[in-house]
């Protein structure tokens, strides 16, 4: 069974109602007024309650829509402000981003300069280098041929001294044969001088002696010689008197600090007694002769065929 109802009028009220007939197999039957009637009122009814239910639902969902749409209104305004300010953001990255780049290039133009001249330096330097390098081993090859040149004239100049030394050492045999000899000539001759005067100083002596040696071995194992040309003895006193062809200022300092100390070593009977010094001597270098009368030493040189003595400041050590 079908039953059909078609509402006219309004959407929200029934106002008219036609004629309704509810067909059962072939066969059309007609419904009863009253049946139609009540119908009519319980459609009523239900369509009020129904308006209501849906005004109700439709107020909900409207509600609801608003809702929604103030949130999707909300979220777009947020959405497109977010939007605005990452649309900032971008744009103010990619003005960094540019200037950054521009930067870069520029930098990158400054650095490739340098570079180009540091380049250009280090070919400049090295091409310097190279010259000088040339230059220096031209020098240094003249430098070399310099010193073979020299080192065989060395030679040569060598083979030449080592000849003239042979015939140095000869003359300086000689010499010093010749200079022994002078010398000795003086001490013997200022030996008989003194053996035949036997004064000194101002003391009479008793005895003069020539060439007296004597060598001693001491306590600390020390083997100790001495030389005296020539000494004159008394029972109180001692005179010493170096003879030498030429005088010079170490011999004072010997005969103060060497001799006269070694001499009381070797004859300790003497240690006691005054001792005179004198220095001999064919001639004496600059300014000895004072420095011996200074110190009151006795000088003492030929003149003629005696000798001059100058004894005023000789001294009693």
């Amino acid at each position: 069974m079908a039953i059909t109802v078609k509402v006219t009028g309004s959407e929200m009220g029934v106002k008219t109602m036609k004629k309704t007939t509810v067909k059962k197999g072939k066969r059309a039957v007609s419904t009863p007024k009253s049946v139609v009637g009540t119908k009519k009122i319980v459609k009523k009814t239900i369509s009020n309650g129904l308006e209501r239910a849906v005004l109700a639902m439709c107020r909900k969902i409207d509600g609801a829509l608003e809702a929604m749409t103030a949130s999707i209104l909300a979220s777009d305004a947020k959405m497109a402000a977010s939007k605005a300010e990452t649309d900032a953001k971008i744009a103010a990255a990619n003005a960094s981003i540019a200037d950054s780049d521009k930067k870069i290039a520029a930098s990158k133009e400054k650095t490739d300069a340098e570079i180009a001249a540091a380049n250009a330096s280090i070919a400049a330097s090295e091409a310097r280098m190279a010259a000088s390098k040339e230059k220096m081993d031209a020098e240094i090859a003249a430098a070399n041929a310099s010193i073979a040149a020299s080192d065989k004239k060395i030679a040569e100049t060598l083979a030449k001294l080592s000849k003239l030394d042979t015939v140095v050492d000869g003359v300086k045999t000689d010499l010093v044969g010749l200079s022994e000899s002078s010398g000795r000539g003086v001490e013997s001759m200022a030996f008989d001088y003194f053996w035949n005067r036997k004064t000194f100083a101002g003391v009479s002596f008793d005895e003069v002696e020539h060439g007296v040696n004597r060598k001693k071995k001491f306590p600390d194992g020390s083997d100790v010689q001495g030389e005296y040309d020539i000494v004159m003895y008394n029972g109180s006193a001692i005179a010493l008197i170096e003879a030498k062809n030429r005088v010079r200022i170490d011999d004072i300092t010997k005969l103060i600090d060497v001799q006269m100390p070694r001499f009381k070593q070797f004859f300790p009977q003497y240690k006691d007694f005054k001792f005179y010094l004198g220095l001999c001597g064919m001639s004496f270098e600059k300014d000895v002769e004072a420095e011996a009368l200074k110190r009151g030493i006795a000088t003492i040189k030929p003149g003629g065929d005696t000798f001059v003595i100058n004894e005023s400041t000789v001294k009693e050590w």
